[in-house]
Protein backbone atom coordinates (compact mmCIF):
# COMPACT_ATOMS: atom_id res chain seq x y z
CA UNK A 1 0.00 0.00 0.00
CA UNK A 2 1.50 2.80 -1.03
CA UNK A 3 0.89 6.66 1.37
CA UNK A 4 -0.04 9.68 -0.09
CA UNK A 5 4.08 11.14 0.32
CA UNK A 6 5.25 7.81 -1.91
CA UNK A 7 2.00 8.56 -4.61
CA UNK A 8 3.19 12.69 -4.58
CA UNK A 9 6.66 11.57 -5.20
CA UNK A 10 8.35 11.58 -1.66
CA UNK A 11 11.30 13.27 -0.61
CA UNK A 12 12.40 14.65 -3.96
CA UNK A 13 8.71 16.32 -4.39
CA UNK A 14 9.21 17.81 -0.47
CA UNK A 15 12.83 18.97 -1.60
CA UNK A 16 11.77 21.26 -4.57
CA UNK A 17 8.41 22.73 -2.96
CA UNK A 18 10.62 23.96 0.08
CA UNK A 19 12.95 25.26 -2.13
CA UNK A 20 10.46 27.26 -4.55
CA UNK A 21 8.55 28.61 -1.23
CA UNK A 22 12.01 29.81 -0.09
CA UNK A 23 13.02 31.39 -3.46
CA UNK A 24 9.77 33.18 -3.52
CA UNK A 25 10.12 34.26 -0.14
CA UNK A 26 13.45 35.77 -1.32
CA UNK A 27 11.79 37.76 -4.00
CA UNK A 28 9.30 39.38 -1.81
CA UNK A 29 9.91 42.93 -1.24
CA UNK A 30 8.00 42.36 2.18
CA UNK A 31 9.29 39.18 3.18
CA UNK A 32 12.50 38.64 1.64
CA UNK A 33 13.72 40.99 4.16
CA UNK A 34 12.82 38.30 7.00
CA UNK A 35 14.48 35.74 5.72
CA UNK A 36 18.11 37.24 5.41
CA UNK A 37 20.42 38.15 8.20
CA UNK A 38 19.03 40.62 10.27
CA UNK A 39 20.51 44.27 10.81
CA UNK A 40 18.99 46.29 13.80
CA UNK A 41 15.91 47.02 12.18
CA UNK A 42 13.30 44.11 12.67
CA UNK A 43 11.66 42.67 9.35
CA UNK A 44 8.88 44.34 8.22
CA UNK A 45 4.99 43.32 10.23
CA UNK A 46 3.45 42.40 6.81
CA UNK A 47 5.40 38.57 7.15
Amino acid sequence: MSTFYDEIGGHETFVRLVHGFYEGVADDPRCGRSTRRRTSAPPSAGC
